[in-house]
C-alpha cells in the first residue's frame, strides 16, 4: 500500500483496530509515513541547492561528548561536508584519500563527515575502525531534519563544499578526482 492511500485509510481505522493486535506495527507504519512526507517537503525545499546558491543551516549530534555541530557557527573559510554511511563501500574506500587531503588543508578548512542511513554504534565503530580524525555528526530522521534530505543527497559519497559565508561552491557525488582538484584549486 502506498503511504498516500496509508494516510488516507489510517484516519478510518476505529479506535480498536487502532489499539488492537497490529497496533505496533500501525504505529510503525504511521511514523514512517510521517517521515515520508517529511522528507518530501525537505526535499522541495532543497530544489534550490546549486553552487552559488546558500546552503541550509544545520544542528546535528556529534561525536565529541555528544555534543552537537552547527553549521552556521562556523567561521572557517572553506567547509566540506563529506555524506557517507559505514555500510558504503565507495565512502569507506575513499577514505585514505580524504586523510590525505584532510591532513593537507585542515588548517585551511573544516571537514565534516555526515553519516547517513547508519546505527550510533556502526557510525562510531566506523570511525574508530579507519581513523578518521576530522568532525563527525550523525544524520538522523527522527529530529524532524533530515539532512541528507535538504541537501538533495541520493548517492553516497556526496561531497559539498562551501564558502565561509555558506555558499556552495561544489558538488561532488561519488569519488571523483574533481572533488580534490576543487579543493587544491581552493586551498593553495
Amino acid at each position: 500500500m502506498s503511504y498516500g492511500l496509508l494516510t488516507k485509510q489510517y484516519t478510518k481505522f476505529s479506535e480498536e483496530v487502532k489499539q488492537g493486535l497490529f497496533q505496533s506495527f500501525i504505529k510503525h507504519t504511521k511514523a514512517n509515513v510521517e517521515q515520508y512526507y517529511q522528507q518530501k517537503k525537505e526535499e522541495a525545499k532543497a530544489s534550490d541547492l546549486k553552487i552559488g546558491y546558500k546552503a541550509p543551516d544545520f544542528t546535528l549530534s556529534a561525536t565529541e561528548d555528544y555534543s552537537f555541530f552547527n553549521l552556521y557557527t562556523s567561521n572557517s573559510e572553506i567547509i566540506v561536508l563529506d555524506f557517507w554511511g559505514s555500510w558504503c563501500s565507495p565512502c569507506i574506500s575513499g577514505f585514505p584519500k580524504m586523510k590525505e587531503y584532510y591532513n593537507k588543508y585542515q588548517d585551511k578548512a573544516l571537514f565534516v563527515g555526515i553519516a547517513c542511513n547508519d546505527t550510533k554504534d556502526a557510525w562510531l565503530k566506523a570511525i574508530k575502525k579507519h581513523e578518521l580524525p576530522w568532525t563527525h555528526v550523525i544524520n538522523s530522521t527522527k529530529n524532524g531534519k533530515n539532512v541528507a534530505a535538504l541537501y538533495k543527497v541520493s548517492q553516497y559519497p556526496t561531497k559539498v563544499i562551501l564558502d565561509k559565508d555558506k555558499n556552495v561552491l561544489g558538488i561532488y557525488v561519488g569519488e571523483t578526482e574533481d572533488f580534490y582538484k576543487k579543493l587544491d584549486t581552493l586551498l593553495k
